[in-house]
């Protein structure tokens, strides 16, 4: 592996140079002592932010994030920027749209060549770059789920070794880059845990899913039933309350399990002492819902339940702390870059978010965006507002009163301002993205979403 993964010496030199250089001529106001070198991403696939104990569920879930997150940033308000993997996953590692990626052909969800990714900026300014994916559709190589593959980009090495296997197999591929691969290093790994099926390992000792006599799949944890009775017979109506209840369940036990798992990779950080030099940063690609808004699954709206996703960074030298202002996952490669002293590549469509955890003011305020075929919407710290695009429909939520998003705003014969200007701001940042062309993009976009459906990704 380390001949693989090597780096040219200059390289490496020319890196820690760099981030020595970044570090004594910090911003001013900076908490950051000596810059990070290092960088580890972990993406959770499908971790809805509202069934962690972190982010104030009812249940334990996350009994070690919960401490481990006492020396985090932690966003409260994070959004994907769509419910899919594709094209979520491209815009967290490029920081571009979700449109900038559809109509590429059937079947192609690979990031374009001519647009930059984390893995490729970091690997120029010489990291070493390892990829380990449980995903099916995250790969370097074609799958059923994902005809291309072509994810692998920037990434000395991209092991696929974990697919379909749980957190424990992704942890020991992140150990066994850090004993054979160079440094400085980005790492990324991606978690398909509390993705469908909701299967926790049976080591994992459950503690939220009792007795189920039900549908044997729903035992099982594959929610294709209640799919099949939505999406195609068109009979919500005869969805048992008892089997969503099994499967949120399951779903909760594979969030306890990754917790598990995350406890022990800190761990192991802990004892390579490389807590002190680099940026890890927890993420999702986005959530899940459980008869929200007569939603199963994700892929299918863009309310909370499906696109609210945690967002921790573990920054060296910066303490423990939350943050209101909203964050959204194209801020992730401007934020690393930032912090390890780079510029970013041109087109990046987020913000680093160091000046918010400085608390230094910005203009204009942070919102956070997220698209799924011809619905948009716009977050704050407080209100959602959403538009469809083809027939101008618009609704604002208020999620500090109204958290499952029942009542709109808009509906009412005095909004408050703050919906007023954030529609006008939601309004105005969709014509300047996507101009004349927005027909276009949902036509587009409805079309990929047949090419999923078609590859077995939607049910």
């Amino acid at each position: 592996m380390a001949g693989i993964l090597g780096k040219t010496t200059e390289l490496r030199s020319v890196a820690l140079l760099v981030a020595l250089l970044a570090a004594s001529s910090g911003c001013k106001g900076s908490r950051v002592e000596q810059a990070p070198t290092d960088v580890l991403l972990l993406v959770v696939d499908t971790l809805r932010a509202d069934h962690l104990s972190l982010y104030g569920y009812s249940r334990d879930t996350s009994p070690a994030l919960n401490r481990l997150a006492a020396d985090a940033v932690v966003f409260e308000r994070a959004h994907s920027q769509a419910p899919c993997t594709f094209p979520s996953m491209n815009s967290l590692l490029t920081s571009r749209f979700p449109l900038e990626f559809i109509g590429q052909g059937k079947g192609n969800l690979a990031i374009p060549d001519g647009i930059p990714t984390l893995a490729s900026v970091l690997r120029e300014h010489g990291l070493a770059t390892f990829a380990a994916s449980a995903s099916e559709v995250v790969r370097a190589t074609p799958s059923r789920h994902n005809r291309v593959g072509g994810y692998q980009r920037g990434f000395d090495v991209f092991d696929e070794g974990c697919v379909g296997q749980p957190a424990s197999c992704l942890n020991a591929r992140g150990r066994g880059f850090l004993d054979e691969g160079p440094a400085p290093f980005f790492i990324y790994l991606h978690f398909m845990e509390p993705h469908s099926p909701y299967q926790p390992p049976p080591e994992h000792r459950r503690r939220f899913a009792g007795p189920y006599a039900g549908n044997a799949l729903i035992a099982a944890g594959m929610p294709t039933p209640i799919e099949d009775l939505v999406y195609k017979q068109g009979r919500p109506d005869l969805v048992s309350a008892a089997d969503v209840v099994h499967l949120r369940d399951l779903y909760d036990e594979e969030i306890s399990y990754f917790d598990e798992q995350l406890d022990d990779l800190f761990r192991l950080l802990r004892e390579r002492k490389l807590l002190d030099s680099t940026i890890v940063i927890l993420a999702a690609d986005h959530g899940e819902s459980f008869d929200e808004h007569g939603s199963y699954t994700h892929c299918r709206t863009i309310y909370d339940s499906e696109t609210h996703t945690p967002l921790l960074m573990w920054i060296p030298g910066v303490s423990g702390r939350r943050v209101a202002a909203p964050a959204e996952n194209l801020d992730i490669l401007p934020t690393v870059v930032d912090y390890l002293g780079f510029a970013p590549p041109a087109g990046v469509r987020g913000r680093s978010v160091r000046p918010v955890v400085e608390g230094r003011p910005e203009e204009p305020p942070r919102v956070a965006r997220s698209f799924h075929k011809q619905m948009r919407s716009i977050n704050d710290e407080r209100y959602r507002v959403m538009l469809d695009v083809t027939s101008g429909w618009t609704a604002a939520f208020d999620r500090a009163s109204d958290p499952a998003e029942t009542i709109d705003l808009l509906a009412t014969s005095r909004p408050p301002q703050p919906v007023v200007a954030l529609r006008a701001r939601l309004l105005a940042s969709v014509a300047e993205i996507e101009g004349n062309r927005v027909l276009q993009n949902v036509r587009a976009g409805e079309r990929v979403e047949e090419s999923l459906r078609s590859l077995g990704y939607l049910q």
